[in-house]
């Protein structure tokens, strides 16, 4: 079946009926600050720079990446591009930030560098290993992007630290949940208001009724998670504004 939305002029699919549903969780699991995007997640360019901020504990970055004016920074995230030794590239260390300055760059001396371009300069109290690692599977990480702790605490993969807020965490968490039971031969969902997502252990199906919406992998959703739960995300918003 080919993956994506199925048009509304075609003839709806017919899916096996009886799934078991359960209606998608609502209030909060956690505090609005726990999902406060105050984590730099920076990129290492290479193995010179990760070992001169492991050793003396900080992270620098272009002050003209950033943004007009530095956002409240609690942690810095070190995003690692693979170096040839068999791991993969993703987010291996963590480190609370206990002061950030503006500085040259060649007031760096860490990593000297004769330029006056003014940087950012983290420093961390020490640096934690994630275990597991925060791998990337699909969207390659921008030079920057600020997450939030509780999205650091709880993703295996880079792509989950895009998620902006707690329902688009509930969301993506119950596709988790449908994806990890396939293979058990049963058809599991949830209701989204009006509207249903059930995975048959091979695809995702977003129907209104008996009315098939959409059909969405589940291979695909493994490979590329955030791409699948946006456009599942983009179907469910699309169908409760329709008339």
């Amino acid at each position: 079946m080919q993956e994506g939305c199925v048009m509304s002029d075609q003839k709806p699919l017919a899916l096996p009926a009886a799934p078991e549903y359960a209606a998608l969780p609502e209030g909060a699991y956690f505090s609005g600050a726990a999902m406060a995007a105050d984590v730099l997640v920076g990129r290492v360019r290479d193995l010179r720079q990760l070992c001169a901020c492991l050793a003396c504990g900080f992270y620098h970055i272009p002050a003209a990446q950033m943004r007009a004016h530095l956002p409240p920074t609690s942690h810095v995230a070190l995003y690692l591009p693979s170096f040839g030794d068999g791991a993969k590239e993703g987010i291996y260390y963590l480190g609370r930030v206990v002061h950030a300055e503006l500085v040259r760059r060649r007031e760096i001396d860490t990593l000297p560098k004769n330029s006056k371009t003014p940087y950012y300069r983290f420093t961390v109290d020490g640096w934690h290993t994630l275990k597991p690692a925060i791998v990337c599977l699909h969207t390659r990480a921008a030079p920057y992007f600020y997450t939030s702790r509780f999205l650091i605490a709880h993703s295996t993969a880079s792509d989950m630290l895009l998620l902006r807020d707690e329902d688009e965490w509930i969301l993506f968490s119950q596709l988790r949940r449908l994806a990890d039971c396939a293979g058990m031969h049963a058809r599991y969902g949830f209701y989204c208001g009006h509207r249903q997502v059930v995975c048959d252990g091979e695809s995702f199906f977003v129907r209104e009724g008996k009315r098939i919406l959409g059909c969405f992998s589940v291979r695909a959703f493994s490979h590329a998670p955030y791409a699948i739960f946006r456009r599942i995300r983009r179907l469910l918003a699309e169908t409760a504004t329709a008339p």
